[in-house]
């Protein structure tokens, strides 16, 4: 898991870093989606602990289930709202294998029981304040806000900071705090820093945003791969220019999540988080403008009686991406 994820952060980098298209990012959705697909999936196997974790297993029992829990899976959402099955009607794809590959992504990760019945990991809206700076309970923040909230009490349990207590719980370090939650990119901004006074939510996002995960360091494999899926769901072009510190060559250590925790409310059920990229001086913005509907070729064909096909019209049809001239429907019509 630990490779898939470097491959995935190789490959978005070096994607983002080309002259970009819709079609282009059409086939970045579907190779990462293909990647977390194969990462889920090992996720879920007997056999996941390829990096010698003792705790592997651990994450698959989770994510997996039980008789009396529905289990888990990742969120299929992109930052801007928009469902797996919604960006994929927007896809340009000319490639017969990228279209293989397409269909199969697709019915792995919407047709699965688990998809439409389990709680959904990392589900976080993610909503960044232009003002850069404040966003918090009362505190202003230097190098940007934080942009995640979420709740962690007895009466509404977030399912993302939920299966980070499951973890825990099951190592016995439910208690503790993850030693790399003072320094680095997983650096605490503010909050109790007591692990006697703090709150669940605070402790739970703390350990959450801790980019090694020494209880179980293929969660942060697969927290990560989560992150780079909702990210090629956004389009290149509108991630440029949302962010003008972005520079137009990534280097892979430039498209890795940051997780912060910034702090917690005074009554400790709620905690804010920042999640950012390239550096930590600047917010990013990660929705983009959803592009057109693209042209399914099906639904400008209609039958006709006798068994004979003819084109819709327009009119009648989908917006499709592009216009096909009378001249062109009239050839599919012949073909069909």
């Amino acid at each position: 898991m630990k490779h898939l994820k470097a491959i995935a952060k190789y490959y978005v980098a070096a994607s983002m870093s080309i002259h970009s298209d819709r079609s282009s990012d059409s086939v970045r959705h579907v190779i990462v989606g293909a990647m977390l697909c194969i990462m889920d999936g090992l996720a879920r196997a007997s056999c996941v602990a390829d990096d010698a974790s003792a705790d592997g297993m651990l994450l698959t029992q989770l994510l997996v289930g039980s008789d009396t829990t529905s289990g888990f899976w990742p969120c299929l959402e992109s930052f801007g709202g928009r469902g797996t099955s919604l960006v994929a009607d927007a896809h340009v794809l000319y490639d017969p294998r990228i279209l293989m590959i397409r269909d199969q992504v697709l019915q792995y990760l919407t047709a699965s029981v688990t998809s439409s019945n389990g709680s959904s990991l990392i589900a976080w809206k993610v909503i960044t304040d232009s003002g850069g700076g404040g966003g918090g309970f009362g505190f202003g923040t230097y190098g940007g806000s934080p942009n995640i909230t979420v709740q962690y009490d007895e009466n509404s349990k977030d399912p993302t900071l939920e299966f980070v207590r499951s973890i825990l719980e099951a190592a016995g370090r439910e208690e503790e705090l993850p030693r790399a939650q003072l320094s680095g990119r997983g650096a605490s901004r503010i909050g109790s820093g007591d692990p006697e006074q703090m709150g669940k939510a605070e402790r739970f996002s703390r350990w959450y945003c801790d980019p090694e995960w020494q209880p179980c360091p293929e969660f942060s494999h697969y927290r990560d791969l989560i992150f780079y899926y909702r990210l090629s769901m956004e389009s290149t072009e509108g991630l440029f220019q949302n962010n003008y510190h972005f520079k137009e060559l990534l280097t892979p250590d430039k498209v890795d999540p940051i997780w912060q925790f910034f702090e917690a409310s005074e009554d400790t059920k709620v905690a804010k988080l920042r999640l950012c990229m390239f550096n930590t001086r600047s917010n990013t913005v990660f929705a983009t403008n959803p592009p057109e509907r693209a042209l399914v070729l099906s639904e400008h064909i209609v039958p006709k009686e006798g068994g004979v096909q003819e084109a819709m019209e327009p009119a009648a049809a989908a917006t499709p991406a592009c216009e096909l001239s009378p001249k062109l429907r009239g050839a599919i019509v012949e073909l069909l």
